[in-house]
């Protein structure tokens, strides 16, 4: 593997982790694709759609009509080899081997290195695959050995009819709902959203009581189809103490009705609908995952022409004491959900983990508050960023108690970040052993690898 450079970790990721189950806690997947199960029409539909790449490719001077436009598909994958060949130190670079060796076997030792030299023949190759294989979205799944995967879903949705389609097939991996309540949190639009969260729920939303009746309601929903997780996206952590009030309806009902506010009213409202969420959580003893140092619309333009998963965002400032505070207001009513904080702004890892620190209870053998171990789908694709990340986990936390990866994937074929991911976690474990820095029981690294890569994410989000 890429990120394995010691015997020990070498050891550990063959012995221990390679054959694992994947517990996919992102979100990321279309369930509609899921269900329908269509067979990729080229080599273009199975690697390139993926905004991490979409953003090297620009990078690299690409035309937009090679990444989202309209140029044939081998085309596009030509300008991909052509730019993977230049990619010395970019999570792309890594994420193309990885995904091309794990869904087509065999295909970089026989033709060798991706570039575009080799763009034809690789091409050629893995179109074979794809129609001898009759490769699929959830034949992918399979190839990764996918235990779990949890999928967004918006809460104006009244059926789960995708997920009960794919109930019916006799497979090993399971497919959830995840309550995506981040629309919910954004000002702009919200009187025309709320109008569809009260149809879906049936239920007027005309007070700040009633609105949290259909949060309580969806959830409620979500969680008896098999929800374990609540997802908030936050593109701001500052958050208001007013808000936290016992008795704040006065103030907060008047909001309910405005598109436009002023900071003060956002932080508010913002607040308040998030702690309802989280009481939420607590009561269906569900996940909230905050998302929080990332902007999806960055380049506003870009975003509005291609879509938010476009690949044009960009990195926001975290504010640590944001977090606490609001942490401290479930504290002091005893409503504190298991909740897993994915933060993609490096600066503030250390403050935050510090953060998660501070609030841990004893409500499993785990850490009730996480911080993921990946920031962005991209860091997990770099050893270096990921060594970073587990460096700070171990010195402010319990690394032995981390659950691993949760950030979105870009899709399907990302899964292959969790290979990454174990062999960083082994890598990084050999190093320590054979540096004199921890112990070198190879019993003992192995238990704490296995549940770093697996067991931990499983006890905490499904047990």
């Amino acid at each position: 593997m890429f990120f394995t450079k010691t015997d020990t970790g070498r050891k550990l990721y063959k012995d221990h982790l390679s054959k694992l189950p994947i517990i996919e806690l992102g979100g990321g997947f279309n369930p509609a694709d899921l269900a329908q199960d269509n067979i990729y029409p080229d080599p273009a539909a199975v690697l390139l759609n993926d905004p991490q790449k979409w953003r090297y490719m620009r990078s690299a001077g690409i035309d937009e009509q090679f990444i989202t436009g309209t140029a044939p598909p081998r085309e596009k994958f030509q300008k991909y080899c052509e730019a993977v060949q230049r990619g010395c130190g970019s999570p792309v670079y890594t994420a193309a081997y990885v995904e091309l060796e794990s869904i087509f076997p065999g295909t970089v030792t026989h033709i060798g290195e991706i570039n575009g030299d080799n763009a034809p023949r690789i091409w050629e190759k893995t179109s074979e695959a794809i129609k001898r294989e009759e490769l699929s979205p959830r034949k992918i799944t399979a190839l990764y050995n996918a235990e779990y995967i949890h999928c967004n879903v918006c809460p104006c949705e009244t059926a789960f009819a995708d997920f009960d389609l794919l109930d019916k097939f006799a497979q090993p991996t399971h497919y959830l709902p995840v309550y995506n309540a981040t629309r919910l949190l954004k000002v702009c639009g919200k009187r025309e959203y709320l109008g569809k969260l009260s149809a879906a729920e049936k239920t007027e939303v005309k007070d700040f009581p009633s609105l949290k009746d259909v949060i309580n309601a969806g959830v409620n929903r979500f969680a008896k189809r098999g929800a374990r997780i609540i997802t908030a996206r936050l593109d701001c952590t500052e958050f208001d103490a007013d808000a936290l009030q016992p008795d704040m309806a006065e103030l907060l009902t008047p909001l309910l009705d405005k598109d436009v506010m002023s900071c003060k009213e956002e932080a508010v409202y913002r607040t308040a609908v998030l702690r309802a969420l989280a009481e939420a959580a607590y009561a269906e003893c569900m996940i909230l995952r905050l998302v929080t140092g990332q902007r999806r619309d960055g380049n506003r333009t870009l975003h509005e022409t291609a879509g938010q998963h476009s690949g044009c965002g960009y990195i926001e400032s975290v504010t640590p004491c944001g977090i606490a505070g609001f942490l401290n207001s479930l504290a002091k009513g005893s409503v504190t959900p298991k909740i897993i904080i994915e933060n993609a702004d490096t600066a503030a890892d250390t403050a935050i983990a510090s953060v998660c620190a501070a609030f841990q209870t004893a409500q499993s053998k785990l850490p009730s508050i996480q911080q993921s171990a990946d920031g962005l789908c991209g860091a997990t694709y770099n050893r270096a960023a990921t060594h970073a990340r587990l460096t700070t986990l171990a010195g402010s936390g319990y690394l032995a108690g981390s659950i691993g990866i949760t950030a979105e994937t870009a899709g399907i074929p990302s899964l292959a970040r969790h290979i990454c991911f174990r062999s960083a976690v082994a890598d990084f474990l050999g190093c320590a052993a054979e540096r004199g820095d921890f112990t070198s029981d190879v019993k003992i690294l192995g238990s704490i690898a296995e549940d770093i890569a697996y067991y931990n994410a499983k006890l905490y989000v499904h047990k």
